[in-house]
């Protein structure tokens, strides 16, 4: 049993649990905490542990906790607090200080500092601490358990002047709100610009603007005489508010600009040119447009080049995940990461290609990924940092060279496959007189994949790697250069770095997010709707009539949207949402499809409006035509209003009978008008009129009786 960072291990006879937090690179010892207890974590021999799992009496067991809540489930103060902890975290129990922070000395100092820094006590941060190492050492392991809180975190108002004495000075003044926002206007006017100033001169300024008692006139220029030095903020107090309440994001966009943060600064950027200690160190992932053209699975027809992304690890430059497809967006990037954690034999088999597990043990996510100015510089990937606790880098432009390993293996597939395969690009392509290659595609993509797949399987199993620099530890070893003994030799001496997650956490929180609305006629999604057990268990929709439709985030495939997941709720923290069986028209389609289909059904409304408002106005001039007409005839047949309204039943009969006449069916006269027979007149021996008057004669008596 391989022991990664995150594992669960249970003391069968002490049913204790613990997660390991950190591997040290030769795999001798680790960092473990027990997630049920209020203890910090505790070195422990990797042999121990070992040994318990071959004589049973320990095990590797599951998470019971249920931590899918995400953020748009959480309330605002529910949002700061984790926000608050993360901070936090993000400071000192980074990578850069693994192992410190589990070694008490260093810990305390590292607790102290950001203490200083964030102006939280010692206390919180160390329950930040052991909250983020027992449920997992991602973001979402710091959601907020108010129920175990008191009333803390309220900023106190100040009263009196605060803070440690100065032996030389007054301490300042009283810091009252009115301050505060003096302080916020002059760090905006003076130092959130791109002039670069110091913070001393902001608080000059502001001295010399907000805290002088007039003018002096020095060499012919007004010089201002500052107030009583205990009428004054101090430096110190200024420097406090700064450090309270800045945020790096806006110092650095505001003083650098916007790019320059984004490029340099933000959170998911990092250097990619730390040295890596072991297999899932750090992950490089790339992707290129393939020279080759391949035809459709269905009708032959040529679909244009192959999109091939690759996920190399750096230490043993073994292949560890790889996506193939017509996808250029972040879908891609979400393919190949799922591949990268993805049990490999199935994932061959379903190309034809049979393995067993040694030949491509790779199925864990790394400690770093680091990728180039795509899609992983986008909000997208900020699951992959919080969620999933993987860290993100990014290369600055044109700086391809700084992920060398996996920009060399796509040289290296096209050295292997390229002269092989029906319908590559060569050198003329499209020059006058030379062969259009796109006739001579033949490959579909389900066939190219299974050729890369080969041709991953040959550099894992088989390449000699002639530039790597292999450790003295190896050369001891006999290690050769080939990627699956470094890997294999990596796993069993420096496997501390890789991750082990559920996969279909994995997958959803690799997937988009956006919000579907609860509504009585279903949950509303991109102007489709869905349904799932849990909606009808807890009656939903009936919920949503009677008190009002509510938001709820969902993750999805663009891909194909026949069903979304709804996050935070259910057993597994999603649930499965299906398209409703009025909505078939969209299953199996994907998010463009709908939207063009959307797209189409708006415009020809458009195009229809017009045409509907002519068909409209013809219609209204017809009917005012045969009202104007029967008008007309009302006004030529002379009677009295009392004339008009009297004997209303009589005259409801006769009209009745005159149009029983007109409409009865008769087959016979039907097939003689056919066969252009002459009808025949059938003189009738019954008189309706002289029966009609019998009828209304006793209705008249009837109503005298009464």
């Amino acid at each position: 049993m391989l022991l990664t960072v995150n594992v669960l291990i249970k003391y069968e006879e002490s049913g204790v649990i613990e997660r390991i937090l950190w591997i040290s690179d030769r795999g001798d010892y680790c960092y473990t905490i027990d997630i049920n207890n209020n203890s910090y974590p505790e070195i422990c021999e990797i042999l121990a542990i070992k040994n318990g799992l071959d004589s049973r009496t320990v095990s590797v067991t599951t998470d019971e906790n249920n931590l899918a809540t995400i953020a748009e489930t959480l309330s605002a103060k529910e949002l700061e607090y984790q926000e608050r902890a993360w901070n936090v975290i993000q400071m000192i129990a980074t990578k850069d200080n693994e192992p410190a922070i589990y070694i008490p000395k260093y810990r305390k100092h590292l607790i102290n500092e950001a203490s200083i820094k964030f102006n939280i006590s010692e206390k919180s941060i160390s329950r930040y601490l052991k909250q983020y190492w027992k449920n997992g050492k991602t973001k979402q392991a710091l959601l907020p358990q108010f129920s175990n809180c008191g009333g803390r975190g309220k900023e106190k108002k100040a009263t009196k002047k605060m803070g440690k004495r100065s032996k030389y000075r007054e301490s300042g003044i009283i810091v009252t709100e009115e301050v505060k926002n003096i302080f916020r206007w002059s760090l905006n006017k003076y130092y959130y610009k791109k002039g670069k100033a110091t913070l001393k001169f902001a608080y000059e300024q502001m001295l010399k603007e907000y805290f002088s008692k007039g003018y002096r006139e020095k060499n012919g220029i007004l010089v201002p005489i500052l107030k009583e030095e205990h009428l004054i903020p101090t430096f110190d107090q200024f420097r406090y508010f700064y450090r309270k309440e800045n945020q790096i994001k806006k110092e650095i966009s505001s003083r650098k600009g916007w790019k320059n943060y984004d490029l340099n600064y933000r959170s998911v950027l990092g250097s990619s040119t730390h040295e890596v200690m072991g297999p899932g160190s750090r992950f490089q992932i790339d992707g290129t447009s393939f020279d080759i053209y391949l035809i459709s699975e269905f009708d032959g027809s040529v679909i244009g080049r192959p999109c091939l992304f690759y996920v190399q690890d750096v230490f043993s430059r073994m292949v560890v995940g790889m996506y193939i497809g017509l996808e250029t967006s972040w879908v891609s990037i979400m393919m190949a990461i799922a591949n990268a954690s993805e049990d490999k034999v199935s994932f061959c088999k379903r190309y034809g290609v049979e393995i067993t597990q040694d030949e491509w043990p790779a199925y864990y996510l790394p400690e770093t990924l680091i990728g180039d100015r795509g899609e992983l510089f986008s909000n997208k990937a900020e699951a992959l940092i919080s969620e999933l606790g993987v860290r993100v880098e990014n290369t600055t432009s044109y700086r391809g060279d700084l992920k060398g390993i996996v920009e060399r293996h796509f040289r290296t597939t096209n050295d292997y496959v390229k002269p092989l395969l029906p319908g590559s690009i060569d050198v003329d392509f499209r020059k006058r007189g030379g062969r259009d290659y796109r006739l001579d595609a033949k490959l579909n993509i389900k066939q190219f994949t299974a050729i890369i797949i080969k041709c991953v399987l040959h550099h894992n199993n088989h390449h000699y790697l002639s530039n790597y620099n292999r450790e003295e530890m190896m050369l001891e070893d006999k290690i050769k250069p080939i990627p699956i003994e470094i890997w294999n030799w990596g796993i069993k001496n420096r496997s501390g770095k890789l991750k082990v997650l559920p996969y279909d956490k994995i997958l959803l929180n690799l997937m988009p997010k956006s919000q579907a609305t609860i509504t009585y006629l279903g949950i509303r999604f991109k102007g489709m709707y869905y349904n799932c057990g849990l909606a009808k268990e807890e009656h939903w929709f009936q919920k949503a009539r009677s008190y009002g439709s509510w938001k709820m985030s969902v993750s999805y495939d663009p891909r194909n949207m026949s069903k979304i997941y709804l996050r935070g709720v259910g057993q597994n923290g999603y649930e499965t949402a299906y398209l409703l069986n009025h909505q078939s028209r969209y299953e199996n389609k994907s998010i463009e499809d709908i939207v063009f289909l959307h797209e189409s059904e708006k415009q020809l409304q458009v195009k229809q409006q017009g045409t509907e408002l002519k068909s409209k106005v013809q219609l209204q001039a017809e009917i005012e035509a045969i009202v104007n007409e029967a008008e007309f005839n009302q006004k030529t047949t002379i009677k009295s209003d009392r004339k008009q309204i009297k004997d209303i039943r009589a005259n409801r009969l006769i009209e009745k009978e005159e149009a029983r006449k007109r409409e009865v069916f008769d087959l016979e006269q039907e097939y003689e008008k056919e066969l252009g027979l002459p009808l025949e007149n059938v003189e009738s021996n019954f008189s309706y009129f002289d029966d009609f008057d019998l009828l209304l004669n006793k209705q008249k008596e009837q109503q005298s009786d009464e």
